[in-house]
C-alpha cells in the first residue's frame, strides 16, 4: 500500500495533476513515505545477513524519513525564530520544515529526485537543492542544522578514508553552522556508545562540538517506514568557538523519551540542553551585529 501511494503521488507531481485529481499538499505530507522498508529483498536469497543489508541499504539510501510528532518536539525544543537560517542536509521530503517558524529561511540538501520533488512541492519557499550532501556548498551559513542522516551507509571520503554517513553528516554540520551554532540530529543508539572502541570518533566530535546532551528515543520511533525495534537516539551539539566559554565534553547518560513526544518534553529538552547553548548563539550574533 505504501508502494502504491508513493507511486500515485510521484505520477501526479510529475504530470502537474495534483490540484485537477483534488490532491491537497496536506494529502501528500500525510501519504508519501519514501523508500524505507520497501526494498523487497528477502534474506533467504543471500548468502549471509552482511549481505543482505548490504543490498537493503543500497536500495533504501538510508531514506527513512522523521516522524512529524518528532520533528515538531525537536523545533519546539530549540525554540527557533523566524530569523535563525535553518538546515536539514539530507532533507528526504521535509518535515522539518513543516514546523519552522519562516519557510523562507529554511535550506535542504537531498539526493533522491523524488524525495526532492515532493520537498519542492510542500515548501516552495524554501532554497532546497537536488544532489549529494557531500557536495553541497550553500553561499551562507546556518544558526541551526537538525537531520535524520542515513544510518551505516559507508562513504568514500576525498582522502580515501571511509565514514559512516551519520558521522560524516555531524562533520559537515560542523562546516556549516555559524560559530556557536546548534546541530540537533537523530542517530543510532550505537553511535559514540563505547568509549573504548569510540574513542577517535569521540574526540572528533568534541574538537569541533561542545555536547549538550542527548535523548533516548522509542523503539517504535519510525515504525511507520516499517522499522520496529531499531534503538535510535537524539543529540543536540553546540559549535565551537574561540569565544565560547570550557566546552562540554561527550557524556553516555540520556534523557529518556520512551513514552512518546510531548510539549512538556520539548520544554525540558530545552531548559536542561538547550537555552544556555542559545543564549550563547544569540549574544555572540549580537556581537558581531555591532
Amino acid at each position: 500500500e505504501r508502494r502504491e501511494l508513493n507511486e500515485q503521488i510521484l505520477r501526479l507531481l510529475q504530470s502537474e495533476a495534483c490540484e485537477q485529481a483534488g490532491v491537497t499538499d496536506e494529502d501528500i505530507f500525510n501519504r508519501y513515505t519514501g523508500d524505507g522498508g520497501l526494498h523487497g529483498l528477502r534474506r533467504s536469497d543471500y548468502e549471509n545477513y552482511n549481505a543482505f543489508s548490504a543490498a537493503k541499504k543500497e536500495l533504501e539510501n538510508g531514506q527513512f524519513f522523521t516522524p512529524p510528532p518528532l520533528c515538531e518536539m525537536i523545533v519546539s525544543a530549540l525554540r527557533l525564530s523566524d530569523t535563525d537560517l535553518v538546515a536539514d542536509l539530507t532533507c528526504g521530503m521535509g518535515n522539518f520544515f513543516n514546523f519552522l517558524p519562516n519557510e523562507r529561511n529554511a535550506y535542504g540538501c537531498e539526493v533522491d529526485p523524488n524525495a526532492c520533488a515532493v520537498a519542492r512541492k510542500l515548501y516552495p519557499q524554501a532554497h532546497i537543492v537536488q544532489g549529494d550532501i557531500r557536495d553541497y556548498e550553500p553561499q551562507t551559513h546556518f544558526d541551526f542544522v537538525l537531520g535524520n542522516p542515513p544510518f551505516h551507509l559507508r562513504w568514500i571520503m576525498p582522502d580515501a578514508t571511509v565514514m559512516v554517513s551519520h558521522q560524516y553528516y555531524c562533520l559537515k554540520a560542523a562546516k556549516l553552522l555559524k560559530p556557536l551554532g546548534i546541530l540537533a540530529v537523530i542517530v543510532p543508539a550505537s553511535f559514540l556508545a563505547d568509549s573504548f572502541s569510540d574513542k577517535g570518533a569521540i574526540r572528533m566530535m568534541e574538537s569541533r562540538f561542545s555536547f549538550l546532551g542527548q535523548v533516548m528515543l522509542p523503539e517504535h520511533a519510525f515504525s511507520d517506514s516499517g522499522v520496529d525495534g531499531f534503538p535510535t537516539k537524539l543529540q543536540f551539539w553546540q559549535k565551537r568557538s574561540q569565544t565560547m566559554p570550557d566546552a562540554h565534553r561527550y557524556q553516555m547518560e540520556s534523557m529518556d523519551l520512551s513514552d512518546g513526544f510531548s510539549a512538556e518534553q520539548a520544554l525540558q529538552i530545552y531548559s536542561e540542553m538547550i537555552q544556555p547553548a542559545q543564549e550563547l548563539l544569540k549574544e555572540n550574533r549580537a556581537k558581531i551585529l555591532r
